[in-house]
């Protein structure tokens, strides 16, 4: 039999065990008067936790260890173990130096000489609390920076889950939080793009780092969003499975500057190429000119050699409109600028397309509308005659993308320190494919000998020299909206 159990043993040896547990314990040990909530025992380890000798701790009463707001959880708990109820409480209490500590409370009711007993353990725990508190203020901390986060940050299991996601993913997206976290990568990622990302998903979880992917997304509205997905991979939740956590961040700017890039660089090398050709071209021309006007003027045998010689002479003026144009887009300098009001040239520009809007009345193209929304602006520094043409020039292009007739609606509106100007129109709207060569030169959708592709670079051009920006929305068969950014000559508007 264990000697602890032995009953043969006396009162007096069980109860010396007993004192020896009580003084030697690692955790506090009190006694309390249910009644008055005196103190009327203490053990050392309790006197040691809260500061005091255990002379003054008794007649104490169990209250003087709480502070006076934290007295309302310390009777709750004393009335609870009263009703005999299991009863572990963490409660803060106070040193006898004043000092705020926590402690873990286990009462029970108890019979000791023919009377009612509170007899608690106290164990302080103030550094697992505070080492709690620590983890939840981390834990709040990175969840903050996740969420805040200007990048998306998402992770992702094996199979393209979504397992969680911040704000910025859902705002992006255009989902909600939920709704995200219940899709698969397939569910947002453009189609042509999909081969690819399994790859990257394994290329991660076995070498634990994968960089660079970019690919589109497509978000609940339609829109495609460029993205750069760097990614790790770690433990799951059960720490069993392999996750991905991803930061994925937004290169739709980066992706125009480049585009942009290109398209200056195209620019510039036609530009140099145009003006030498010009040049050449213009000299050719002057001579077939004169060699066809001296055909003309000669007796002629027959009426073919007239007839030849004044083709030749149509065939020379068409090719020096082109020459002309192809000069036109090689100029690298604009006339003086001058102050000038933006919504001024919108309504002048529109007198001067309402021809096209007769000529398309006497066709059998539905009516075509045009409607204006004007906000006060402050004035510009630019070459009326070049804006004006590359506004035409957009007005020109929504009326061709409107076969069925619709409506062009132009907007102006001050943003800041710069004049936003855009076109919308109703018509048939362009693809992926070709608004990467929207602003190339020679590039255009027409039949051949419909258009020569140089309106949209014209006004490309026109805008940039201007210090300003140009760019295009567009969805196939919704529409398209161009959106022109000239700096305001008022830097306080």
């Amino acid at each position: 039999m264990v000697d602890g159990l032995d009953s043969s043993k006396t009162g007096e040896e069980v109860a010396g065990r007993y004192r020896v547990l009580v003084e030697n314990a690692n955790d506090g040990m009190i006694i309390v008067d249910p009644e008055s909530g005196r103190i009327t025992f203490a053990n050392p380890a309790l006197a040691k936790i809260f500061g005091y000798a255990i002379t003054e701790l008794e007649g104490l009463s169990v209250f003087d260890l709480h502070f006076p707001e934290d007295h309302p959880k310390a009777k709750a708990v004393l009335d609870r173990c009263l009703r005999g109820d299991v009863v572990a409480e963490q409660l803060p209490a106070k040193k006898k130096d004043g000092e705020r500590i926590w402690v873990e409370i286990k009462p029970a009711l108890a019979q000791l000489e023919g009377r009612k007993i509170a007899l608690s353990i106290v164990r302080d725990i103030t550094q697992s609390v505070e080492l709690a508190e620590e983890l939840r203020a981390s834990e709040q901390k990175y969840r903050d920076l996740v969420e805040n986060a200007f990048d998306i940050i998402n992770s992702v299991d094996a199979e393209g889950n979504i397992l969680e996601a911040n704000q910025r993913m859902t705002e992006v997206l255009g989902y909600s939080h939920a709704q995200v976290t219940h899709m698969n990568v397939r569910d947002f990622v453009a189609p042509e793009y999909l081969e690819g990302l399994p790859q990257h998903v394994r290329n991660t979880l076995a070498e634990g780092l994968e960089a660079g992917f970019i690919c589109d997304w497509i978000t609940r509205d339609g829109r495609r969003l460029p993205v750069e997905i760097n990614s790790t991979a770690g433990p799951g939740e059960l720490s069993r499975v392999l996750v991905t956590r991803c930061i994925i961040r937004d290169i739709s700017e980066r992706r125009r500057l480049e585009e942009r890039l290109v398209r200056e660089g195209k620019l510039n090398a036609v530009s140099e190429a145009a003006a030498q050709f010009g040049h050449s071209f213009n000299n050719l021309l002057t001579q077939i000119s004169l060699r066809a006007g001296l055909i003309e003027m000669l007796p002629a045998d027959s009426e073919e050699v007239t007839s030849h010689a004044k083709g030749i002479l149509s065939v020379v003026e068409d090719a020096a409109t082109i020459a002309r144009r192809l000069q036109t887009l090689a100029q690298q300098s604009l006339a003086e600028r001058v102050p000038m009001d933006i919504n001024r040239l919108v309504l002048d520009t529109i007198e001067m397309a309402r021809p096209l809007w007769h000529a398309a009345l006497e066709t059998d193209r539905p009516h075509i509308e045009v409607v204006t929304h004007l906000d006060a602006t402050a004035p510009i520094q630019g070459d009326p005659v070049t804006l004006r043409e590359a506004l035409l020039n957009l007005i020109y292009n929504s009326v061709d993308a409107m076969p069925q007739g619709g409506a062009i609606t132009i907007k102006t509106e001050q943003q800041e320190g710069n004049i936003l100007l855009s076109v919308s129109d109703s018509g048939t709207g362009m693809d992926e494919e070709t608004k990467r060569h929207l602003f190339e030169p020679f590039f255009t959708t027409k039949a051949e000998g419909l258009g020569r592709g140089l309106g949209l670079v014209t006004a490309y051009r026109a805008i940039s020299h201007h210090d300003g920006g140009i760019e295009v929305d567009s969805v196939l068969g919704k529409g398209t909206t161009f959106r022109i950014t000239l700096p305001s000559s008022d830097p306080n508007k």
